[in-house]
């Protein structure tokens, strides 16, 4: 017997309902790449909560597809590792990994299959000191080699090294999926969303590539590009104290990153633009910044203090914020991204015509908090529940349900592997919930549940009263008997499709049509809007503006953080009375409501900009850091190749000497 990750809380699966799922944005296309263990973490975080809060393509389909948001993970390691699943036998898990994966086409790998050896070799992996550049006409195979005296240090370039060998198979991966989401679509929206830590190997190594090849692409597309670039806490976070050499190795390899990033993001004023040669002939004129906006995301409180959990924090909250633009809105042209990107460019840009300071002060970065309604949760524990009750009567319903089926030996027999896997499924869910209950909440995590089961299970015992759990079965059965539904019998996500419709038409649709508003006057015992709305603003709202704060230190002695810009908003569940609860808010701050058609959740979410990456509080200590190795350029670019400046060792501090306050 197995476990279908589809169904199991455990692998963040579980049953969905398409009437609690709000519809997508409409002709856009949303590119999502994710650069090393960071970004592809970011995207498969994104992927699953796409999955589970968003209407697919065709609700009615056997498996959810949507076509119009695609997603790329780019790494070093092979398919399955990226993936984060293990090979399927019979159409079926074996031994699942996780749920939140990406599917074959959407990993490009850069593995190497000469550089194999060498990447599994637990001696460190090395570029030799005089090979100082990484321009693709002049790259050798040759000139690696392995040194046990450093460590990592070089994983920068060598990682990108790997990227410029393939770099014209990567532009073909572009070209051909940009291609495929677009179908069906006049003149779209184009948005491709590139996350990456600045301190790791893969992604701090080739973000810059990565986005100038994208600009290249959609020169006539016109689309846009939108960066969220990780700084060193949120990785060092996840990093135990003990592990100094990978510890002093992430303030090393971001800084060098940071640099790079603000020197292009000024390219064309630093008098610095310049072609690079790309494998397969491509020349590609670096002369703009690599992306349009570039979100910065730290883990640190704005007070200096460490996020416990900033790495599931920062993933979330950006997960999160791509959620809401792409959920449809109302009016399609109220608070989306075409709606914010002309205002972002004129602040930013009237940011630079006042400042004072040689620098780039378009940067941003995001703020959020949210809490959800666990639709999820309350659905798989009605259907788990009818299975625990009828655990010991399994066997012989089966039996006596087939017993004058005209149905063949194997497919008997597939239909009851099938059966104990669901059995499996729900009471593994059972145990999940129940660890949960005894879960403390923790005021730092991102999520914040607006109702929990345990709160709402008077409702639910309510629910599984009105079924007869054998019925259940046996209806489940007929249907899995169907003749439309035989094939699926090896396939999860078809057992998870008929689940899904089973539960939603069959045995629970009164619960399934529940409203956001029903569950929170369940929970606050009122039918009054008001009442509702005052406990809401009282024990939820307060608490998500104060989660919302900014995890963004400045430094004092470098920023005044009054000189930064910024915006909110509040989006709450369509026709709800925390609609009440949300104008206090408005009220007394500058937040904005946007007409979202959100069902299961309120989120805050804002964003800060105008202000130099010199200004993150952190960066004189990961400068320090930088500057007392030999070693400390690690850049891309040291001392040859095609670029005006191409000592890249000597790109300035990021914070700028006009900055610099005398103590």
């Amino acid at each position: 017997m197995a476990i279908y990750p589809r169904l199991s809380l455990r692998y963040g699966g579980g049953i969905l309902s398409h009437k609690q799922q709000a519809e997508q944005e409409e002709n856009t296309v949303n590119i999502l790449i994710g650069l090393g263990g960071t970004g592809i973490d970011c995207i498969k975080t994104i992927k699953a909560a796409v999955r589970e809060r968003l209407l697919p393509d065709d609700p009615e389909a056997a498996a959810p597809e949507y076509s119009h948001i695609r997603f790329l993970g780019v790494d070093i390691l092979g398919v399955e590792q990226i993936s984060g699943k293990k090979k399927r036998k019979s159409g079926r898990w074996g031994s699942p990994e996780k749920m939140d994966v990406l599917e074959e086409e959407e990993i490009f790998s850069l593995w190497e299959p000469h550089l194999r050896q060498l990447l599994n070799s637990p001696r460190a992996i090395v570029l030799r000191p005089e090979l100082r550049w990484l321009n693709y006409r002049e790259l050798r195979d040759d000139s690696l080699d392995t040194d046990d005296s450093l460590i990592y240090y070089r994983c920068r370039q060598l990682n990108r090294l790997c990227f410029m060998k393939r770099s014209d198979k990567f532009a073909d991966k572009l070209e051909l999926m940009l291609e495929e989401a677009g179908k069906g679509l006049e003149k779209p929206d184009i948005r491709v969303h590139v996350f990456t830590s600045l301190s790791g190997a893969t992604g701090a190594g080739i973000f810059l590539d990565v986005c100038y090849i994208l600009r290249e692409i959609l020169k006539e597309r016109h689309g846009v590009i939108l960066g969220y670039f990780f700084l060193p806490d949120v990785n060092l976070s996840r990093i135990s104290l003990e592990n100094r050499l990978m510890r002093e190795h992430i303030p090393v390899a971001a800084y060098a990153a940071m640099k790079e990033l603000n020197y292009c993001m000024r390219i064309h004023e630093n008098g610095g633009a310049f072609t690079q040669t790309y494998k397969g002939g491509r020349k590609i004129p670096w002369t703009e910044p690599p992306v349009n906006f570039p979100f910065v995301i730290a883990g640190t409180r704005e007070d200096g203090a460490p996020l416990p959990n900033a790495y599931e924090y920062a993933i979330n909250l950006v997960s999160e914020y791509i959620l809401f633009h792409l959920t449809k809105r109302k009016n399609r042209h109220c608070y989306d991204l075409n709606c914010y990107m002309p205002q972002w460019s004129m602040n930013m840009t009237a940011c630079e015509q006042s400042c004072e300071i040689g620098a780039c002060v378009r940067y941003m970065t995001l703020v959020g908090a949210s809490a959800r309604l666990p639709y999820r949760e309350m659905n798989t524990w009605l259907m788990a529940e009818v299975f625990q009750k009828i655990s010991g009567k399994i066997g012989e319903l089966f039996n006596k349900t087939l017993k004058d089926k005209k149905i063949g030996g194997e497919d008997r027999e597939r239909l009851w592997e099938v059966l104990g896997n669901l059995q499996e499924t729900f009471l593994d869910n059972l145990k999940i919930l129940e660890e949960e209950e005894k879960k403390l909440p923790k005021e730092e995590e991102f999520f914040y549940d607006l109702i929990t089961v345990e709160e709402i299970k008077p409702e639910l015992e309510k629910e599984l009263a009105k079924v007869q759990p054998e019925e259940v079965l046996v209806k489940l059965l007929e249907r899995l008997l169907q003749e439309e539904n035989r094939e699926a019998l090896e396939d999860e996500e078809r057992i998870a499709g008929i689940l899904n419709r089973f539960f939603t038409e069959e045995i629970f649709p009164e619960f399934t049509d529940w409203s956001a508003e029903n569950f929170l006057r369940k929970k606050y015992k009122s039918e009054y809007s008001e009442v509702v709305g005052d406990e809401l603003y009282e024990k939820v709202m307060k608490r998500l503006v104060k989660n919302s704060a900014p995890f963004f230190p400045f430094n004092p002695q470098v920023w005044d953080k009054s000189k930064v810009g910024g915006g909110g908003t509040i989006a709450v569940p369509e026709s709800t009375s925390a609609l009440i609860a949300a104008e206090k808010i408005y009220s007394e701050s500058a937040w904005y409501q946007p007409e979202v058609r959100m069902k299961d959740r309120i989120l805050i979410w804002g964003y800060r900009y105008g202000f130099p990456l010199g200004a993150y509080l952190k960066c004189p200590e990961y400068e320090k850091t930088y500057y007392s190795h030999w070693f400390a350029g690690l850049h891309s670019y040291e001392g040859r190749g095609e670029c005006p400046f191409n000592d890249w060792r000597k790109l300035p501090s990021l914070i700028p000497l006009s900055c610099r306050k005398i103590r």
